[in-house]
């Protein structure tokens, strides 16, 4: 058998149709371009942001493409709340088969003006939702067996980006030291990869840094050589 020639085009083997996508972040910037791939890839579609217009108007475009899509708004820094996003999701599809975490907040402040507020707020958003709405997710994705978890984080916790005073980053922020934010981040989403089971996948794009520092008009990019991409299949 030549399997090369009896496989199914390449483009039918990244098919999502049947598959549910739930993005956090996914108002703006990087999480509304995830909601649009998944969407046009043929998924289902949860549009999860704290911003109600944001999610509102994402829901609006994604329908006028033909996807599937529901409006989610939640705290993803609220543990509660992060439970009820998943059970929306599952009481509207039945389950959840890709979860993209991509959610963050940045501060640009020097970093011997940074107070405990602001690092908390920021930690909170950046790690702290990060674990909490990857354990939800999996449990979901555990009972029926199958599930991709996508955690998105900042290229900045490989290297020292100067000399822009940006200690306390958004998720795909810049900063100098400290870059705890971004490698705390990394760290939250290898300690996930313990979530694991046969048919839970658990990927890692990284992002390039931008400009903006509350990722408003620009989010930045995915660095493709870091990104592992969501399967239609259980790869």
């Amino acid at each position: 058998m030549d399997q090369v020639m009896q496989a199914a085009p390449i483009i039918e083997r990244f098919r999502l149709k049947g598959k549910v996508a739930l993005v956090t972040g996914a108002g703006q910037g990087i999480g509304r371009a995830f909601a649009h791939a998944l969407g046009e890839a043929g998924a289902a579609v949860a549009v999860v942001d704290i911003a109600a217009d944001g999610i509102r108007q994402v829901v609006e475009e994604l329908k006028g493409k033909g996807v599937d899509a529901l409006a989610v708004r939640a705290d993803v820094t609220d543990r509660d709340q992060v439970e009820r996003m998943v059970d929306t999701v599952v009481k509207k599809w039945g389950t959840l088969t890709i979860g993209v975490n991509n959610a963050g907040i940045g501060q640009w402040v020097d970093a011997e003006k940074i107070t405990g507020d602001i690092w908390r707020t920021v930690m909170s958003l950046n790690l702290d939702a990060v674990l909490a709405c990857s354990q939800a997710e999996a449990r979901e994705m555990k009972k029926a067996g199958y599930g991709k978890i996508i955690n998105t984080a900042s290229m900045s916790g490989h290297i020292v980006n100067m000399p822009e005073p940006s200690p306390v980053q958004r998720v795909e922020g810049r900063g100098h030291p400290p870059d705890a934010e971004p490698r705390g981040r990394m760290g939250a989403i290898r300690h996930s990869r313990e979530l694991h089971q046969p048919g839970l996948h658990e990927d890692r794009p990284c992002r390039e840094p931008d400009r903006d520092s509350r990722g408003e008009e620009n989010d930045g990019s995915l660095d493709a050589a870091h990104t592992d991409a969501p399967h239609g299949g259980g790869h």
